[in-house]
């Protein structure tokens, strides 16, 4: 199970008053079990898509990525504080705040009154997600310092939290930061989680389509770009996201990208270090092994596989080499940080809107790495596994098909 890390901060009215605090605002959040990024809109976008706010693009996608039993935790004044798990009201673990909230409009609390999801809903609050709290831990919190000290190996995205309304993070991390949790449980207060909102929201979105939180409803609001693009890089890593988290049977057997067990976008692929100075890896996952192909049940902390897919939103070619460079530094790194140095456990992605005979090429005679096999009688292997993904997009939805490169 992987986990999110919300940081909770103060919320000011107009004249930079403070309204709210953090702790109020956990306290609110924890007896109810839902949580919603605060993304305010001035004015309402000119261009009637989100391309020119990449900020909130990026927080949808990270939305679109959440999955049910995923741990939630909440950080403010420094430390980590209690946990829970998210969980579906209805078919899903997130949903839009209100009708229209896919669309980068400025709303007024009057324009959203008879449309809200429930009662609470601000024109900020865009994107909700619903978990079960873990009353215990209600009162337990971890200093930021305790955490990476405790398990310096496991933590690698709460070292870049800055800057972010939430980070999502891996299964060992999130299992780390669990236990540590539990570890501080034990006093006496306590707090009642009340799911009568839950209950409502089922019944809402029972009956109304339109508050699922899905890429296409996003999707809808950009325009075609040469023939079958977009115009949005972003978007077209928010479609592979959601595509990657999904389960195959509700997948499009003509899509070649499948189901993977852990899929984050924008993973740091460099050492720590200032974070302006930092790589990122478009998205980054990893596919556990099972006990047998029939149970499908995934053994704990062992990986098969993992994922690195770099995205352009244009045609590559013979001027885009430095892609196939780019995508071949990242592997490099996965290998030596995750896959111990072994590079068959590494697959990479390039998806793009196309791709012509010279690119095709340099990926060929560039996108290799040779190495050693084995410990004893080790044999000289080559690793050649890149494969070209193209998108197509249709105003509507967006669409992924590999592209035979030999």
């Amino acid at each position: 199970m992987a986990g999110y890390l919300f940081l909770l901060g103060k919320i000011k009215d107009a004249n930079g008053k403070v309204i709210k605090n953090a702790n109020a605002i956990y306290n609110e959040v924890f007896s109810t079990g839902i949580y919603s990024t605060r993304m305010h809109l001035e004015n309402t976008l000119k261009s009637g898509n989100w391309s020119k706010s990449k900020a909130k693009e990026s927080t949808f996608t990270d939305y679109l990525g959440m999955k049910e039993n995923d741990y939630v935790f909440f950080f403010f004044d420094r430390e980590i504080h209690g946990m829970g798990k998210l969980v579906n009201v209805g078919k899903d673990c997130k949903y839009w705040g209100y009708i229209g909230a896919n669309k980068p409009k400025a709303y007024s609390e009057n324009q959203i009154e008879d449309v809200k999801l429930f009662p609470d809903i601000t024109p900020d609050n865009r994107c909700v997600c619903f978990f079960k709290p873990v009353i215990e831990t209600y009162n337990a919190s971890v200093d930021m310092d305790e955490a990476l000290t405790s398990y310096p190996n496991a933590f690698k995205s709460l070292r870049v939290v800055d800057g972010r309304s939430f980070i999502k993070m891996d299964d060992e991390e999130s299992f780390a930061l669990a236990a540590l949790i539990r570890r501080k449980t034990g006093s006496s207060k306590t707090i009642v989680f009340d799911d009568q909102i839950h209950r409502r929201v089922y019944e809402k979105v029972s009956k109304e389509k339109q508050y699922f939180l899905t890429a296409k409803s996003i999707l809808q609001t950009y325009p075609i770009v040469n023939k079958d693009g977009i115009c949005s890089e972003q978007m077209v890593e928010a479609a592979a996201i959601e595509r990657l988290t999904k389960e195959n049977c509700l997948i499009k057997d003509t899509d070649s990208l499948q189901r993977w067990d852990y899929v984050c976008h924008q993973v740091s692929a460099s050492p720590f270090k200032p974070i302006k100075y930092m790589e990122w890896i478009d998205i980054f996952g990893y596919r556990k092994s099972v006990w047998n192909e029939e149970s499908n049940i995934p053994v704990p902390f062992c990986i098969d596989k993992y994922l690195v897919v770099e995205i352009k939103k244009d045609c590559l070619g013979k001027k885009d080499s430095n892609v196939v460079q780019q995508v071949m530094k990242y592997v490099d790194w996965v290998t030596r940080k995750y896959a111990n140095n072994i590079y068959p456990m590494v697959t990479a992605y390039i998806i793009a809107n196309g791709f012509d005979e010279d690119f095709k090429r340099n990926c060929r005679e560039t996108g290799i790495r040779n190495y050693n096999l084995g410990y004893r009688n080790s044999r000289p292997q080559t690793w050649m596994d890149i494969k070209l993904i193209k998108y197509s997009f249709n105003g509507q939805e967006i669409s992924f098909v590999e592209v035979p490169n030999v």
